[in-house]
């Protein structure tokens, strides 16, 4: 049986405090992980197993940092601002929609609605997400993102910790995205419980319902998926027009 990394990792911090129980009760321990530990030991949507460990940890002062990791040096004399994306995707029986959220160094937010023309399965209309975003965000002269989603199946996928090279669609979205990658200087794939991804999803719903869709949202047409030669979309708003219309 094959475990999810984020659980193998939970596990190992469990088996080294009951080896070194000694300096885990006298001393303040810090953590360096690239994955969001700390929101899953506080997490009260945990079940089975990870419940008897995180009750066994729960004694222990812990903290955990997140670790960066860098994709590309930048220049000495640059400095880089740290970006957030959330993304997430709606699917009904006669529509596929899709939410971008961003999130900019000085807390200024940027909403993006995507809605898809052609039939989609629900991995495909967040692989969309994804990927349009980023596509975004190499468009706004962004450089280190940290991406975040509630979808583990494309997170886990992102990272490298899931195969995906025996789903032909996954694959090819997976391989779209590392385009994209070496045009950034630092980026990471962090998967959050759904209470964390609101505003996404907000915007993946209002781009599903008929209601109108607020002046400061910006929309996009997608006729074919993103992994096609040649796929288009049409834009409501021109992309440069939201540097501009940047609302808190």
């Amino acid at each position: 049986m094959r475990y999810p990394q984020i659980q193998k990792l939970i596990y190992a911090i469990l088996i080294t405090s009951r080896k070194l129980k000694h300096n885990f009760d006298s001393h303040h321990i810090i953590i360096t992980t690239n994955f969001l530990l700390g929101d899953t030991l506080r997490n009260k949507d945990i079940n089975g197993q990870i419940v008897k460990w995180v009750m066994e940890l729960c004694p222990f002062l812990l903290d955990f940092i997140v670790e960066w990791t860098d994709l590309n040096a930048p220049p000495s004399d640059e400095t880089v601002e740290q970006w957030q994306m959330f993304f997430d995707g709606s699917l009904n029986i006669d529509r596929a929609r899709a939410g971008v959220f961003f999130i900019s160094p000085n807390k200024e937010k940027l909403r993006y609605v995507l809605r898809l023309h052609f039939p989609a399965t629900n991995n495909v209309v967040l692989y969309e997400a994804c990927l349009h975003g980023m596509r975004l965000a190499v468009e706004l002269g962004i450089k280190c993102l940290y991406v975040y989603g509630d979808s583990a199946l494309v997170i886990n996928q992102l990272n490298k910790d899931w195969d995906t090279t025996h789903e032909k669609k996954m694959d090819s979205y997976c391989k779209e995205i590392r385009k994209l990658e070496g045009k950034f200087y630092g980026i990471k794939y962090i998967n959050v419980v759904r209470d964390k991804n609101q505003a996404a999803e907000a915007l993946s719903k209002l781009g599903s319902s008929r209601a109108q869709v607020p002046h400061n949202i910006f929309i996009q047409d997608l006729i074919k998926p993103s992994t096609e030669k040649e796929a288009t979309s049409v834009d409501k708003i021109p992309l440069n027009e939201a540097l501009v219309a940047l609302t808190t």
